[in-house]
């Protein structure tokens, strides 16, 4: 049963990580973006646990492209700071898949400004946060 439902925690996490590259392929293909030449913008990907969340897997875009990295099985609290210098910035996304139980709560800053946050609790739960491009047309 444990082999079976770490299988399927492993097939959600793969699925949520489809998602972000989907949105972000939209998002590109109907013309979506900021057009910012030179534009340059410090992204901070940040997650915390309380309750017994120790561990997670973390899917993130690290590209405006819609290019996405995974790191599992990462301790909390947790944090990755890339710099994005495109030309075309569509969407910043953070997707993370508690390894246990417990509340886990994700932050993504860019530039310093906190602009997404949400939480979520139980056994295996998964919590998204993301920016898009209307959030950037602000900057």
């Amino acid at each position: 049963m444990g082999k079976l439902l770490k299988i399927s925690c492993l097939g959600l996490v793969a699925l949520v990580a489809v998602i972000v590259v989907a949105v972000g392929a939209v998002a590109l293909l109907a013309g979506g973006g900021s057009s910012l030449p030179g534009a340059e913008y410090e992204v901070v990907y940040e997650v915390t646990g309380k309750g017994g969340a120790t561990k997670a897997d973390m899917t993130f875009n690290t590209a405006a492209t819609g290019s996405i990295a995974q790191e599992g099985g990462q301790a909390l609290p947790w944090q990755k700071k890339l710099t994005f210098e495109e030309e075309s910035i569509s969407i910043f996304s953070l997707s993370v898949q508690n390894q246990g139980s417990g509340e886990l709560t994700c932050t993504v800053t860019v530039d310093g400004e906190e602009v997404s946050t949400n939480t979520s609790s139980g056994r295996f739960s998964v919590v998204m946060c993301d920016a898009s491009e209307s959030f950037l047309d602000s900057l």
